[in-house]
């Protein structure tokens, strides 16, 4: 649909019927501490860069120490960090190369503890972003869909003009 013009995607959405029904409450995310990194950046506003170009990066490496140990680079942790804030996946559901998500994690503490994250994050303002995900969980919910009939009889219409080709 991304090359759709504005009225295609209308008359597109015109044709298909979508019903969502809300079946349950929406909740909370789980109880108990919760995640440093996160919550600095929905108490500052800070949004979280979806994309960092080279000449980006290049400014946050130079202001993000380095790990003891550089199994993973620096720059797929970065970006995992973004990736973990964005969705607000747990942490165990964190992938780099080389490194379990657990040092992920640390890495990203001592990141935020330091005041490099919030340095970054403020060099990166220009970049836009996303705000981290609220704490509310969407409620279950059923989305049901139909074409409608008439562009369903033009498609086998079209079809058997065609000879079953498209």
């Amino acid at each position: 649909m991304d090359s759709f013009t504005p009225v295609q995607r209308r008359d597109l959405l015109e044709l298909l019927d979508i019903r969502v029904q809300v079946v349950g409450k929406g909740q909370q995310h789980r109880k108990g501490i919760a995640e440093p990194l996160t919550e600095w950046h929905r108490e500052t506003g800070t949004l979280v860069p979806l994309k960092i170009s080279n000449e980006e990066w290049e400014t946050a490496d130079a202001m993000l120490p380095g790990p003891r140990q550089n199994w993973t680079p620096k720059r797929e942790m970065f970006e995992a960090i973004l990736w973990k804030l964005r969705t607000a996946a747990p942490w165990s559901e964190v992938t780099v190369s080389g490194n379990s998500w657990s040092a992920v994690r640390r890495r990203a503490e001592v990141w935020r503890t330091s005041g490099a994250w919030a340095a970054v994050m403020e060099a990166l303002t220009g970049s836009g972003g996303v705000p981290v995900p609220p704490l509310l969980i969407l409620p279950p919910m059923e989305v049901t869909g139909s074409i409608d009939p008439k562009f369903a009889a033009l498609e086998l219409e079209t079809l058997d003009a065609c000879d079953g080709r498209w």
